[in-house]
C-alpha cells in the first residue's frame, strides 16, 4: 500500500503554490526496493522479502540502511539463507 503525505507549499503570502504529494515508504518497501534493484533471481528475491516481511518495520531500518552502503550485502544474506534452507532439509 503506497502512503502519501500532503504537504502545503503554500505561505499566506503566495497562495497559488500547489499542494505537493510526498512519497512516504516503510522499511519493508525500502528493502524491497534493494532487492528489485539487485540480480538476485525473482524466486530468490520473494524468498528473502517474505523473510523480511516478518519482522518489524522498524527492526528493519539497520537492513535499509546496510543495502543502501553495500549491496553486496543482500548477496551473501541470499547466499546465507538459502545454505540454512538446504541444512534444514
Amino acid at each position: 500500500m503506497v502512503k502519501y503525505l500532503i504537504i502545503p507549499r503554500r505561505s499566506l503570502k503566495n497562495k497559488n503554490m500547489p499542494l505537493v504529494k510526498s512519497h512516504i515508504s516503510t522499511n519493508i518497501q525500502k528493502v524491497q526496493q534493494h532487492l528489485s534493484d539487485s540480480n538476485l533471481l525473482p524466486q530468490d528475491r520473494d524468498e528473502l522479502v517474505a523473510v523480511f516481511s516478518k519482522a518489524n518495520d522498524e527492526d528493519l531500518g539497520p537492513i535499509v540502511k546496510l543495502f543502501a552502503e553495500d549491496s553486496s550485502w543482500i548477496y551473501k544474506i541470499s547466499k546465507n539463507y538459502k545454505a540454512k534452507q538446504e541444512h534444514q532439509k
